[in-house]
Parts: structure tokens; C-alpha cells; sequence
């Protein structure tokens, strides 16, 4: 539904940067984040100063495991627009950058931020009880899982494993084991 919606508003104009935008989304949840990354491209190419295609951009390079690009067009969503209501969004990436780039420390430093940040998001919770376990600290990862699971009851290791995004199933099993080992159902 969403792929057919995005191909339409593009086929009613071409030059819409938004439409590369929905498209880009549509691919990203569809773990086919180098179309993802094509259809932003494209937005930039439309619109230079688009924050959210520069931030969709990150988070599809950190999915693919970019961290340099992911970090760098991340920082020029901040720079364009840095009280941004989809900063939280920017904060995900940088967690899912360092997760993916297998920077334990950066990777709990920068989930907690985010969770600092945004207290009610269950998913920086769910990126902080992994971290946690990176460093084989398990108390302070069932912690975090209990607080994902007072925030979204219902979350378990299928859903996750349903809802990331990344194209790479090796970091997708690596991320799942971890939250596995801190508790998550």
C-alpha cells in the first residue's frame, strides 16, 4: 500500500522531494535500504535543506552500516534544523550507527542520551539493555528491558526481529541475542 501511494504521488510530479522521501521510507521498512538510500539522494538532489531526508539518510546508512556517512548526514540534519521534532530519530541512528560499527561504549553512551532525551521511546530502551550486555552487565540490562516492557508490555524478540529495518541479518541475530540474554520474551 505504502510503495503503491509513494509511486503515485511521484507519478504526479516527479519533483516533489517529499514523494523520494515517502519512497525512501517505504524502501527502509522494507529492509531495501539501498533503494532507500537512491530515493534520498534524489530528495537532496530536489531539495538541499529536506532535514528529514538528510536524517533518513543517516538512519539508512547506519543500517547499511556506514557509520562515517551515517554520522555525517546526520550531523546536517541537526545543523539544518536543530530543535527539529524528529531529533529523537537522529538520536536512533547515531545508537544504531555505533551498534552496527560495534562501538560498545559509544553504543551505551549514545542510548543513553537518546533515552535521556526521549524517556518514553522503547525502542532506545530496548538499545540500551543491549549495550548492557555488550559490556556484560546484565543486572543493568533486565533493568532496561523491564522498562521497555513497562512502556510497551506486548514487545518480544519476534516483533523486533519483525520491525528493524536493517538489510544486514547477521547484526539483526547479533542485536536479537543480546536482548534475548537481557530478558526480552
Amino acid at each position: 500500500m505504502g510503495y503503491r501511494t509513494a509511486r503515485h504521488a511521484l507519478s504526479l510530479n516527479d519533483q516533489d522531494a517529499l514523494a523520494h522521501v515517502a519512497l525512501a521510507m517505504v524502501h527502509h521498512v522494507s529492509r531495501d535500504n539501498h533503494s532507500a538510500k537512491l530515493s534520498c539522494r534524489k530528495a537532496l538532489e530536489l531539495n538541499p535543506n529536506l532535514a528529514f531526508a538528510e536524517g533518513l539518510l543517516g538512519l539508512i546508512h547506519a543500517h547499511l552500516g556506514d557509520y562515517e556517512d551515517a554520522n555525517l548526514h546526520l550531523d546536517n540534519a541537526i545543523r539544518q534544523i536543530p530543535r527539529d521534532s524528529t531529533l529523537s530519530c537522529v538520536g536512533l541512528a547515531r545508537v544504531v550507527a555505533a551498534l552496527i560499527a560495534d562501538l560498545p561504549e559509544e553504543y551505551l553512551a549514545k542510548a543513553k542520551e537518546l533515552t535521556d532525551a526521549a524517556p518514553d521511546l522503547f525502542a532506545g530502551w530496548r538499545h540500551v539493555a543491549a549495550a548492557y550486555v555488550m559490556q556484560d552487565r546484565l543486572e543493568e540490562a533486565k533493568a532496561a528491558i523491564a522498562q521497555v516492557l513497562r512502556l510497551n508490555p506486548d514487545d518480544t524478540l519476534e516483533a523486533v526481529r519483525r520491525s528493524i529495518p536493517t538489510s544486514n541479518p547477521e547484526v539483526r541475530e547479533r542485536y536479537l541475542g543480546y536482548l534475548a540474554e537481557a530478558g526480552l520474551p
